[in-house]
């Protein structure tokens, strides 16, 4: 993050948990994702894997694993319900199935 390594995590204090991976093989933590969708106008858990933190490109396994929690963190911070998360889910597995190996 550059310049905004402090400010991404700040938004971490008193919350250690947002600053743990999500994965072992990824670098995508929660505080990653609440940066996005707050900072950077991600709209979509393909924007957050994808274009924002480039897990996809790292591990499309891993990826797809961490997708439902990608999700959540996002439907909390955009005010979504169950059924966006799903269906963002659905979306992204479909995407990242043409990276696995």
């Amino acid at each position: 993050y550059g310049t905004d390594k402090r400010l991404v995590e700040q938004l971490a204090a008193g919350n250690k948990s947002l600053l743990q991976k999500l994965h072992p093989k990824i670098p995508c933590r929660p505080v990653d994702v609440i940066w996005g969708v707050r900072e950077e106008m991600a709209r979509k858990v393909e924007d957050i894997l994808a274009r924002r933190t480039r897990c996809l490109f790292l591990g499309a396994q891993a990826s797809i694993d961490i997708s439902p929690q990608v999700a959540a963190l996002m439907a909390k911070e955009l005010g979504f319900g169950k059924e966006w998360e799903e269906k963002q889910i659905k979306d992204f597995i479909h995407l990242a199935s043409n990276y696995l190996v």
